[in-house]
């Protein structure tokens, strides 16, 4: 089975997004993305071995600018199509197009092993033996991320109109398997999409494609699929910076995600090759100096 991964990019250029406590928008906000994406794929194809990441968008000559002008061109851009009707301007907006990313994975190969991951993660570690034996066998793999409020998610589905059982909060930033899951996901998330959108106003616990692919889990899960919680076997762990109580230490997990440091990863330097030990020192200072700032500026500010 042949492991590819990939990452979704779609650009809207009015779009804005908060990072630490700055609105970026334009094409400062897409730069960050795609430095993102970049350091992603040196992490994969550097340190990992693996080909290129390929990054799924809507505008591949823009990105093919953008990529010009950060000095980096190293990974494939591939163009897909969009049809889910997303409601303008909402929150996530371009996130929500994931969900035509499944389409397109379901037509992979037979022997593809599709991974779709947010590019605010990097690798740091070899990945184990259990890793490519869920490759080797096809079993889908997503991560569930645990310390959500469950009570509240059910509460909000059932605004939905939906019937299913208890739902395993699905991070969405890191999901695969074969052409045949992808098929699946995105048929289940397709029944529930409209039901979703016509709900999204009434005061959700998060809106984004994270609720309607949870949904679609749990469903599959229902109908006897078996699916991997890349979490439980410790593939992957999302990390929220200087916000955890906890410094970040060197575990064996190989999938780091930084979804509150995207800033931060935007400014690496991409001409320096992959060093998972280097990478993770500057990450390690980084989280230091911010909260040394930050309580020196609380103590200020008295």
């Amino acid at each position: 089975m042949n492991v590819k991964f990939y990452t979704l990019l779609y650009i809207d250029i009015e779009e804005k997004r908060q990072w630490q406590g700055t609105v970026w928008t334009g094409e400062d906000r897409l730069k960050i993305f795609l430095r993102n994406a970049a350091v992603l794929n040196k992490s994969l194809t550097e340190f990992g071995g693996f080909e290129p990441l390929t990054i799924l968008t809507n505008k591949p000559k823009h990105i093919q600018l953008l990529s010009e002008e950060i000095g980096y061109k190293n990974y494939n851009i591939k163009e897909i199509e969009f049809n889910l009707n997303v409601p303008k301007g909402i929150k996530f907006y371009s996130a929500h197009f994931k969900i035509d990313a499944f389409k397109f994975l379901s037509s992979c190969p037979e022997d593809e092993y599709s991974i779709l991951m947010d590019n605010d993660i990097v690798l740091l570690r070899e990945l184990p033996k259990a890793f490519h034996r869920i490759i080797d066998n096809g079993i889908p793999m997503v991560y569930h991320y645990h310390p959500y409020d469950i009570d509240r998610i059910m509460s909000d589905i059932e605004k939905f109109n939906i019937c299913t059982s208890i739902v395993e909060w699905c991070g969405g930033e890191f999901m695969g398997g074969t052409k045949t899951f992808w098929e699946t996901l995105y048929n289940k998330t397709i029944l529930t999409s409209k039901s979703y959108f016509d709900n999204i106003d009434k005061d959700l616990f998060h809106v984004g494609d994270e609720m309607l692919s949870s949904i679609s889990i749990a469903k599959m899960k229902e109908d006897g699929w078996q699916i991997i919680d890349a979490g439980i076997i410790n593939l992957i762990r999302r990390y929220w910076g200087a916000r955890e109580k906890e410094m970040p230490r060197i575990t064996k997990t190989p999938f780091l995600h930084l979804p509150a440091d995207k800033v931060w990863i935007g400014k690496i330097s991409l001409a320096n090759k992959f060093i998972p030990n280097v990478f993770f020192s500057n990450y390690t200072k980084h989280i230091r100096l911010f909260r040394f700032l930050y309580a020196l500026k609380s103590i200020i500010g008295k």
